[in-house]
């Protein structure tokens, strides 16, 4: 079986939270998302990981879990839908990936960089994304993409979607 945790959403929602560490322990494969709530994933790692730490009223709790859905549990959610190959930078894979300046105040090292990735690098936006081998992302812009319009026709959209529910 496979649950999306949309931390952020559900708390907005005030749907309840989500059992992460109970799922992992029935063996659930368990993704993280937004559930539309932003275009961005970034904001709901930090919140994972302060879930989780809230839940288990434990300090230490929330990295490891959240590092499984990020690295493991959302490509293999996402391979499981498409059929391709996700997860890696290797030949055959869809290399999609961020780069982020990250000029850290505090010392980076293979014992705190978790902490940099869940509690700094994710509250700042990338300088570039990569999708398939493409920059997506530029320094802001989208190369390629008339954001003047591409907004335009995601309002008429989003008006048709509210207009069925």
């Amino acid at each position: 079986p496979t649950l999306i945790h949309n931390p952020r959403s559900n708390m907005n929602n005030a749907v309840g939270t989500c059992d992460v560490q109970r799922l992992f322990a029935e063996e659930v494969r368990v993704g993280l998302g937004t559930d539309g709530m932003t275009s961005s994933l970034l904001p709901d790692i930090s919140t994972a990981v302060w879930l989780l730490k809230h839940q288990t009223s434990d300090p230490a709790s929330g990295f490891n879990e959240t590092l499984q859905m990020l690295t493991q549990n959302n490509p293999g959610v996402y391979q499981r839908v498409t059929r391709k190959k996700a997860g890696r930078i290797a030949p055959g894979y869809s290399a999609d990936f961020a780069i982020f300046h990250y000029p850290s105040p505090t010392p980076f090292s293979p014992e705190t960089w978790l902490g940099h990735l869940f509690f700094a690098i994710s509250g700042q936006n990338p300088v570039y994304t990569i999708t398939n081998g493409q920059i997506r992302y530029d320094h802001g812009c989208f190369p390629g993409i008339d954001l003047a319009q591409f907004s335009e026709n995601s309002r008429k959209v989003s008006r048709k979607l509210w207009s069925r529910m």
